[in-house]
């Protein structure tokens, strides 16, 4: 005899009970490999599973989870949410999705064979990237890091509305980190590559990344401090719309957190910069059909030529703006609703890398930004943060430059664009973006 189902249990109480619910049941697997020197140095399967319940009674809303789901348990969850929606204060925007249907053919990238793949397969690439990342050049010294893991993602949300949707997704990656020595000067550089298949999880092009971003950054020197024109690679540009991400959040608008409240339709960057959020993107890491309160995923433009043009909203932000909800609840089993982007990107342009590079007679190209979780503030806008890269002239690298930082706000960043390139890529997260080149940035270092 089979189980009962854990979400019909909550919800068949919440009915009887007479209060709206909502469920959020998610799943997720996983298996990480590390080798070092040849050999596997931690193999690691994770397993983690929960179920959220979200209460709304008289505009009060109320949280609880289980991580257990017997009877006796998912009973009190609900109870617990119950409870804790007592003591919430009113508020007429608190209340349930109710969801419209999901289109035909809903973005949700699974792939079987990833899912059935042995341990040895991803022991194999692991070995593979580091092997690579040690062989490539003579003056790598060593790969501290190297690993090869894979995901897998199951969610579901229903409600005593009728709403009831499921999805699963998985992915994996690979990376390498390689130390590169030159007398007592010492660099390290990081290369990976993102899947949703593995026959296309190329670990010896993330190895060769690994060495080739190490060694071209020997011989560094500090670059003289100014102002002037400052590229981004396009994981630098990744990481720093990543941290300004929740700029365009409006939960954090109608909490004052925000620079852009206010300001939709107003022209916040340069003609050519474009902000997209795009669920729907397969080759992006948060892809999935429906959002924490099953609202439909759809592509959003959030700066369209330059203008603002949306901010992302669940439900309850919606209604507070007298909005529609954009897709873009998010909430773990464990927590409360807010929201949040999904594949954020930073649209390319069509000109090449090297075009864009070659705009300005001479810039520095940041391929690396530290520090950005410190350094950045979303709220003010203001950023300072350290980084290396190379001086640029004519479009072509000079040489590599390090220990100096690039300070300013990122709203006055992105309304000096001068261009964006071609060549997109999405980074580590879910954050994508190509090349962008701003014709005046400040940069403190210790040059001449």
């Amino acid at each position: 005899m089979s189980a009962p189902d854990p979400v019909a249990v909550v919800l068949d109480a919440a009915r009887a009970a007479g209060c709206e619910a909502e469920v959020l049941l998610s799943e997720s697997r996983g298996l990480e490999v590390r080798v070092q020197k040849g050999e596997v140095d931690h193999l690691e399967r994770a397993h983690d599973r929960g179920l959220g319940v979200r209460v709304v009674e008289a505009g009060r809303v109320g949280y609880a989870y289980t991580e257990s789901f017997e009877g006796a348990d998912l009973a009190s969850a609900l109870e617990k949410a119950r409870a804790a929606s007592a003591y919430a204060t009113p508020d007429e925007a608190v209340g349930l999705a109710s969801a419209p249907e999901l289109a035909e053919g809903a973005c949700a990238p699974f792939d079987e064979e990833l899912a059935r793949a042995e341990a040895t397969q991803f022991v194999k690439l692991a070995l593979e990237v580091e092997r690579v990342a040690r062989e490539a050049e003579t003056r790598i010294m060593a790969v501290p890091h190297a690993a090869c893991s894979t995901h897998e993602n199951t969610v579901r949300v229903a409600s005593t509305r009728g709403l009831d949707r499921a999805y699963r997704t998985n992915g994996a990656s690979v990376y390498a980190q390689a130390l590169a020595a030159e007398g007592n000067e010492r660099k390290s550089g990081l290369g990976y590559r993102l899947a949703r298949r593995l026959d296309e999880l190329d670990a010896e092009a993330a190895g060769r990344e690994a060495a080739a971003r190490a060694t071209e950054l020997l011989g560094a020197t500090e670059p003289a401090s100014g102002r002037g024109a400052v590229a981004f690679h396009p994981e630098a540009a990744a990481q720093l719309l990543g941290a300004f991400s929740s700029m365009f959040s409006a939960k954090a608008a109608q909490e004052g957190r925000s620079l852009l409240a206010g300001r939709e339709g107003e022209a916040i960057a340069a003609a050519c910069v474009r902000v997209i959020d795009d669920p729907c993107r397969p080759d992006g890491f948060a892809a999935r059909p429906f959002d924490a309160e099953g609202w439909p995923s759809a592509q959003l433009a959030l700066v369209d030529a330059g203008r603002f043009a949306s901010f992302l909203h669940n439900s309850e932000t919606a209604r507070r703006a007298l909005a529609r909800s954009t897709g873009h609840a998010s909430r773990s089993y464990s927590g409360a609703l807010g929201v949040g982007p999904t594949n954020l990107l930073l649209a390319p342009g069509e000109a090449t890398r090297e075009k864009v590079l070659a705009r300005f007679e001479r810039c520095i190209e940041l391929t690396d930004l530290q520090g950005v979780h410190s350094g950045a503030n979303a709220a003010s806008g203001e950023f300072s943060l350290q980084a290396q890269g190379f001086l640029v002239e004519r479009g072509a690298r000079v040489r590599p430059v390090h220990n100096f930082t690039v300070a300013g706000s990122f709203l006055e960043m992105l309304s000096r664009v001068a261009a964006v390139a071609d060549d997109f890529k999405f980074s580590h997260f879910p954050v994508g973006a190509p090349t962008v080149l701003v014709s005046e940035l400040a940069v403190a270092g210790g040059g001449s």
